[in-house]
């Protein structure tokens, strides 16, 4: 064969050794491609769900999602699948301790009762009260809720002046280390201040976006973030640790509400539960297998506008610190279901 020949032939078959050439690639890397979604699909989910089945979160005086009819409008057009397992976290129950009865003296007279102020004890439960406020203590853990009477006493937020946020989150901070109540963990999550104006006539707080017209100031600490999850409360999107005070020129501050009721968990005892997808959780919220944190306006129909996975930090002591799906709708309607697949839950 001559040059002139085989020039001619490169030239004839060229483009067809180069079309088979990109056959072969395609199917190769289709082959490829194919063996890596099946593999990805039948891996294995670690899990370690070393306290066997659980309870889901159980919150008193709260209603249940059914009889309300639910609509998914959120950016990703579709229920959310987080993660296919997360950690639980155990939280530790705690016991009565010696001396406690002159600590809870102490922690009564820093919210302004007297040397002489006598207590009730009902179950754990330490309960101070005279006729302008109230303080009950747990005395296994000295969690605790205060509420100043302060309904009826226009006084009170005549003379106040607009609260700071630097200032009240300071003071708030200082004065639960002054009793011994500011958990390290709570040092590390964040601290945010919500302004409230206080309506005389209609007795009751109107939240405000700014301090501009507040008589008085809600500030809240909440837990940090957990494997970059968001924690959240039944008192969603506040938290039930908190401290509500007002501010005078002269005088200082006084504390109207304060609520600490912390649980520690175990960074020792954790297990890691497969999670139901975002779907199922989506068809329990439907079935009424979801539970309600906020539906102010008392609202039939909801159009979910976000969904995601968060820890539910409960107000009352459970065993423990669990993932959970919430559902966020207009008007701050707030939703929660379990998260954990239901064949690790108790009935």
């Amino acid at each position: 064969m001559t040059l002139t020949e085989l020039s001619y032939y490169v030239r004839k078959y060229y483009p067809f050794v180069i079309l088979g050439l990109l056959l072969f690639l395609i199917l190769y890397y289709s082959i490829q491609l194919t063996i890596i979604i099946i593999q990805s699909r039948n891996k294995n989910i670690f899990t370690d769900p070393v306290f066997g089945k659980i309870h889901a979160p159980i919150i008193s005086e709260a209603s249940s999602s059914g009889d309300i009819k639910y609509t998914l409008d959120t950016i990703e057009g579709k229920p959310v699948t987080a993660t296919e397992s997360a950690k639980v976290y155990f939280l530790p129950p705690s016991a009565t301790k010696f001396g406690y009865r002159e600590r809870l003296y102490l922690f009564a007279k820093s919210f302004g009762f007297s040397a002489i102020s006598k207590y009730t004890l009902v179950d754990n439960q330490a309960v101070f009260e005279d006729d302008v406020q109230k303080l009950v203590i747990d005395v296994t853990n000295f969690n605790f809720t205060y509420d100043y009477k302060f309904e009826g006493k226009d006084d009170i937020f005549e003379t106040a002046v607009m609260p700071q946020t630097d200032e009240s989150q300071s003071k708030a901070t200082e004065f639960l280390q002054s009793i011994g109540k500011y958990p390290d963990e709570l040092t590390r999550g964040k601290v945010v201040s919500q302004f409230l104006n206080y309506d005389v006539e209609k007795q009751s707080f109107v939240p405000l976006t700014r301090n501009l017209n507040s008589n008085a100031v809600e500030v809240n600490f909440y837990r940090p973030e957990l494997e970059g999850t968001q924690v959240v409360s039944p008192k969603y999107p506040q938290s039930h640790n908190y401290v509500l005070m007002v501010f005078y020129p002269e005088s200082g501050y006084k504390i109207l509400r304060a609520q600490m009721r912390f649980y520690p968990k175990s960074d020792e005892h954790v297990g890691v539960y497969p999670l139901r997808r975002g779907d199922e959780a989506l068809n329990d919220l439907k079935a009424g297998g979801g539970v309600l944190l906020s539906n102010p306006q008392q609202t039939r129909e909801v159009i979910i506008k976000k969904m995601f996975l968060a820890y539910f930090d409960s107000n009352e002591y459970q065993d423990y610190l669990q993932p959970i799906y919430v559902f966020l709708g207009d008007d701050n309607f707030a939703a929660i279901v379990p998260a954990i697949s239901k064949d690790f839950l108790t009935k």
